[in-house]
Parts: structure tokens; C-alpha cells; sequence
């Protein structure tokens, strides 16, 4: 693996993943010091040539980065994420009882966060 030149990451730029990624390849790493960050820094940079396909439903994406919606914001917002993340894969109708069960599990979720 050919070590970057470039100044090192900011640690606290990192997303979560990628300060795990750099933590374990800095800790695995023979040789302990610049060697090894060097090393980390460039296993984190290969993380963009992974296509990891999103797994999080809509609703705990919306807990995590947007706490306050209101009903009306929320379902609004939902129903248009729920298109977008099954892309072109045919999705069964939902009813006011099921966009009133994934409001509220949008709002337990948001207590996980904030």
C-alpha cells in the first residue's frame, strides 16, 4: 500500500466509521508512530472506493439528523425518502396508522440521540 505524502487526517473531521477504520489499522500495524498513521490514513482513504448501500430505514436517519419534525414535516419528508431508498422497487401503500407508527418510532429514536 503506498503511504500518502499529504498531512495526516483530522481525527475529529472523521465520521464514526472511519476513526474505527483508522483506530484498528493504526493498532494493527507493526510498527507504532508516524508508520502506522501514515499506514491508517491510507486504509481510511480507500473507504470512498467502497459503495456501502444505505441500511438505515428513513425513520431512524431522520431521529439521528433532524430532531423536531412535526407530523406534517415528517410524513411529508417519509414518504418522499421511502421512494428514494427503495429506488424503483414497488413499495405497498401506506396508511395514516403506518405513517403515525414510524412517527413515533422516529421520536423514541430521537431521545437515542439528543
Amino acid at each position: 500500500m503506498t503511504l500518502p505524502t499529504s498531512p495526516l487526517r483530522v481525527w475529529h473531521l472523521m465520521s464514526g466509521r472511519e476513526q474505527s477504520i483508522w483506530g484498528a489499522a493504526y493498532a494493527a500495524h507493526p510498527e507504532p508512530g508516524p508508520a502506522a498513521a501514515k499506514h491508517a490514513d491510507a486504509v481510511v482513504a480507500t473507504l470512498a472506493l467502497v459503495d456501502c448501500p444505505e441500511r438505515e430505514s428513513p425513520e431512524h436517519r431522520a431521529a439521528r439528523l433532524c430532531i423536531g419534525l412535526t407530523f406534517e414535516e415528517f410524513r411529508a419528508w417519509y414518504l418522499v425518502e421511502r421512494k428514494i431508498v427503495a429506488h424503483h422497487k414497488p413499495q405497498p401503500a401506506m396508511t395514516e396508522a403506518d405513517l403515525q407508527e414510524v412517527y413515533k418510532v422516529y421520536l423514541m429514536c430521537s431521545c437515542d440521540y439528543y
